[in-house]
């Protein structure tokens, strides 16, 4: 997981073989890391005053809804217009 505090240094070899860590540049996060973390935020948004991954709260829990739905598509319209269903 991408972590802000990470820095990358260049290695400059001084005359004793010992090594000095300069130029330390913030790390980018990977597109993998980018939506995770919006994502995250998404959930919090509009899901999390409802809904826990592992218990049931106004809405049921989330982990394993996949495998409840009556097919794979029926989540996605679910989510994007659940007065229609």
């Amino acid at each position: 997981m991408y972590n802000d505090s990470m820095k990358l240094f260049k290695g400059k070899v001084k005359a004793d073989s010992t090594i000095n860590w300069v130029e330390p540049k913030g790390l980018d996060p990977s597109p993998k890391d980018k939506a995770f973390t919006y994502g995250s935020a998404l959930f919090k948004a509009n899901c999390a005053a409802c809904h826990h991954p592992n218990k049931d709260m106004t809405g049921p829990a989330l982990a394993g809804c996949r495998d409840r739905a009556p097919n794979k598509e029926w989540a996605y319209k679910f989510i994007n217009n659940s007065n229609t269903m």
